[in-house]
């Protein structure tokens, strides 16, 4: 395992949601064990641009689930997005979002929970969870719609399960939540499309969070020892034949959908169907399938 001197936000965003559940503590305790068990992840800022830049695509993504029954995912929206999106998102850059595998009446489904960091307070807020039905990440056409580049995507918010915290708002308010939270979920399904790929590289590196334990009934429950973070390729420069140097970068890390290439052989025309891959992963691209000779 990897050190790191990366320690986290998890140490303030509880502290934080100490002074919101004031007066309840059993709630309080519930949710920072809820935070404590899940999967720590951190996305550096190249791939936060990746996951903005997906297109979340219905065959990419059908089928995929967590790679965890929990995660805990902490990122930051990048200072030089879209103006209307730097406009909207200004006074919550730091972002952190759980997401939970679970059963629920027979059903599964993925909790989305969104807590934003208010830069003029300097604390963490938390939004009340939005339930996607799994059924629905295998329907994606049914529900969401995505396009290439950023703040384009839509959500049909009736097929989406609220927490109970939105029926006791009036509709503008809870609407106007709702609506914010799409890019959480356009994150959530970018990560879980990329991380499905086969050739997708992932680290864990030991954290220096300190603090004082969270005490159970069972037993304690530290802050997170490790995180996880996406390895990218070494950037590579290239070769220039006009000035004989070696310059500028690779492209960008980005997903590439799965295809069929028709290969021209001898035999004749090979059709080969090509992964998901995610390109700038570190690892070569996986072996293409044979369908159909």
């Amino acid at each position: 395992m990897r050190h790191s001197d990366i320690t986290g936000s998890v140490p303030e965003l509880l502290t934080s949601l100490k002074q919101t559940f004031k007066g309840h503590k059993k709630k309080y305790q519930l949710l920072r064990n809820e935070v404590l068990k899940a999967q720590y992840w951190q996305i550096s800022p190249e791939i936060t641009n990746l996951f903005q830049k997906t297109k979340v695509d219905a065959d990419g993504i059908r089928n995929v689930r967590l790679p965890h029954k929990s995660l805990l995912i902490e990122y930051q929206m990048p200072e030089d997005g879209p103006e209307p999106l730097r406009d909207t998102q200004d006074p919550c850059m730091r972002r952190m979002i759980k997401v939970d595998q679970i059963m629920d009446f027979g059903e599964e489904h993925i909790t989305v929970v969104a807590f934003y960091f208010n830069d003029a307070t300097s604390t963490w807020m938390a939004v009340p969870f939005v339930g996607i039905p799994t059924r629905l990440i295998d329907d994606l056409d049914s529900w969401f719609t995505s396009a290439e580049g950023r703040t384009t995507w839509g959500v049909d918010y009736r097929k989406l399960e609220l927490a109970v915290n939105y029926k006791e708002m009036d509709l503008q308010t809870s609407y106007t939540i709702v609506s914010e939270l799409v890019e959480e979920i356009h994150f959530v399904l970018a990560f879980m499309q990329i991380v499905a790929c086969s050739n997708v590289q992932t680290e864990v590196l030991s954290t220096h969070i300190t603090g004082e334990p969270i005490v159970s009934k069972r037993k304690s429950a530290p802050y997170h020892k490790t995180y996880r973070r996406f390895v990218l390729s070494p950037q590579q420069k290239q070769y220039n034949k006009y000035t004989g140097d070696y310059e500028g970068t690779s492209k960008a890390p980005h997903w590439r959908k799965g295809h069929i290439r028709r290969q021209p052989t001898k035999a004749g025309i090979v059709r080969k169907w090509i992964n998901p891959t995610f390109v700038g992963a570190g690892t070569a691209a996986p072996t293409p399938v044979i369908v159909q000779a």
